[in-house]
């Protein structure tokens, strides 16, 4: 069953060819139009390393795109065994401060929770700098890192230390471990 989008994306088909044939066209010359302008730009040492490390480099890239990379299944499910362990016992060790400050235990994965805690709670002062789109403060990488130091109880500091190695371990767990075992076909991405 075709969608409306489908049906009207081929309803003329003649009309579609045109514009698919001008795109082309159109990044054909910007490509090239990029191309001098980056090569006018090369230094030697620069071009050097092109020819000797990028330009053999794409034959193996499109090799890989083409055939796929074999990934080792049961590494990667012992890789995430232990990321998920690791994952549960920071999750556990986090999980003592909101309870110091008399809230429940809170989702560490809610920017709103965590702000929460960080800023109402805990009585750090957010930075102007770091605010999100909606002008809540900001729980980023960046904003917790500049919150180090700033208060005189270095178990403070311990708890965002480790905050941002819960949100590394969570991130490279979904990211790598789970994301890869999702994209594999019969253990080839």
């Amino acid at each position: 069953r075709k969608s409306s989008k489908q049906v009207e994306l081929f309803s003329d088909p003649v009309a579609e060819m045109k514009k698919l044939a001008d795109y082309c066209e159109n990044d054909c010359v910007m490509t090239a139009q990029l191309y001098k302008i980056f090569m006018a730009q090369m230094t030697p040492e620069l071009l050097k390393e092109y020819e000797v490390l990028e330009i053999p480099i794409i034959n193996v890239l499109r090799k890989i795109e083409r055939r796929g990379m074999k990934i080792d299944l049961q590494a990667l499910e012992s890789m995430g065994q232990k990321l998920t362990l690791e994952l549960n016992n920071t999750h556990k060790q986090l999980s003592i401060m909101p309870a110091l400050y008399g809230m429940s235990e809170i989702n560490f994965d809610s920017p709103k929770q965590v702000s929460e805690l960080l800023y109402q709670k805990m009585g750090y002062k957010p930075s102007e700098e770091f605010r999100t789109k909606s002008g809540a403060h900001s729980t980023s990488t960046d904003a917790l890192e500049s919150l180090q130091g700033s208060k005189a109880d270095k178990t403070h500091d311990s708890f965002i230390e480790l905050f941002i190695r819960y949100r590394e371990l969570r991130k490279i767990k979904s990211t790598y471990i789970d994301g890869l075992k999702e994209q594999q076909l019969n253990g080839v991405i």
